[in-house]
């Protein structure tokens, strides 16, 4: 059994933000970008946007303050987390000047909490992904001026998928300039989701289907291809990827007209990062038997509820089938690689 005091702190590669203008807005009875704040019959503040309804409980000024969030994250063995907005605020529909709006706002915060609290936080910029200019506008602003060099991106764009002509060539733009960048399932736009109308299926099968059609459409791409040292990471472990990953490869085998890459797609597994939100140990060793223990990163989902029970970070710390060595690169080493900063041994 590992000791865990000989590990490493570790590094939360998903996690989230309330941003700071919403919640005091929603709690002053304002709009925020067209998000709009109403009262759940049972009397939680919720908000929506476009007749659409976010059930989820706006938290309160003093939850979101920086102090409190670092305090919780320590007793769940979390040291450094790289933040991205919450998974329902990407704001691609929103009019393109006022996203851009929305994005600067966002990355300001997110560069804050950086700067404020650099042992803590590392951002992960968001960008108007439904405009390529104002989009690698952000990437150039959030490098030069707020100091970020990773970047948070949705699975889809206004129902587009990530190797769609208008969209591949921002996230060409930021490995380019040597910056990474996260991949989440959008929240209404999944795969599959006017099939979902029970059993919260949308929310566990929904998400890991789209996770799967989001990371395959990074692979098809061919931004590995271009960017062999592209630093891309992908939340809740690829979903279901990793099971039909061999029928993705029979179509290339069968049908080489459709090929888009140099090589099969099982062949760029290995070369991008992924959480390990799969809620499941044989599940977590599948993942890493495709990829490596080299490219599996903590992922706590916070402050949402999906984190695995006890925390992420204390789950992989307790299992037998790990070495010491593959938990130390699990907690912190791949998620340093992946954010540029100093490594752990």
């Amino acid at each position: 059994m590992t000791d865990v005091a000989t590990l490493p702190g570790a590094v939360d590669m998903h996690a989230h933000l309330w941003p700071r203008g919403l919640v005091e807005a929603a709690w002053a009875g304002r709009s925020w970008y067209g998000w709009e704040p109403s009262h759940m019959p049972d009397g939680r503040l919720v908000i929506g946007y476009g007749g659409r309804v976010v059930p989820l409980a706006v938290p309160t000024v003093d939850d979101i303050e920086p102090e409190n969030r670092i305090a919780k994250k320590a007793s769940l063995a979390i040291e450094l987390e790289a933040v991205m907005p919450a998974g329902m605020l990407w704001n691609y529909d929103l009019p393109t000047a006022q996203a851009a709006d929305s994005c600067r706002e966002m990355n300001h915060e997110l560069a804050d909490m950086q700067r404020s609290y650099p042992a803590n936080f590392r951002a992960l910029a968001t960008l108007p992904m439904q405009d390529e200019k104002r989009a690698i506008a952000e990437v150039d602003f959030c490098m030069d001026t707020l100091g970020i060099r990773s970047f948070a991106v949705g699975s889809a764009v206004n129902g587009i998928n990530l190797d769609d002509p208008t969209v591949i060539p921002i996230l060409d733009y930021i490995a380019s300039r040597d910056c990474s960048f996260n991949v989440h399932p959008q929240y209404w736009e999944k795969l599959g989701i006017e099939r979902f109308p029970r059993h919260l299926f949308a929310t566990s099968l929904g998400t890991h289907f789209e996770a799967a059609l989001m990371t395959a459409s990074l692979i098809c791409s061919g931004i590995l291809d271009r960017y062999p040292e592209a630093r891309i990471g992908v939340t809740h472990g690829a979903g279901s990827l990793q099971f039909a990953i061999g029928r993705l490869d029979a179509v290339y085998q069968l049908r080489p007209a459709t090929r888009s890459t140099e090589q099969t797609p099982s062949a760029y597994l290995r070369r991008l990062y992924y959480d390990c939100l799969v809620h499941d140990e044989k599940s977590l060793q599948l993942l890493l038997s495709r990829v490596g223990t080299d490219r599996v990163v903590v992922g706590t989902d916070y402050p949402f509820d999906w984190d695995s029970p006890g925390g992420s970070a204390n789950w992989l710390a307790s299992l037998d089938f790990l070495t010491d060595d593959d938990k130390r690169l699990l907690l912190a080493g791949n998620a340093r690689r992946f954010l540029g900063i100093d490594t752990v041994s």
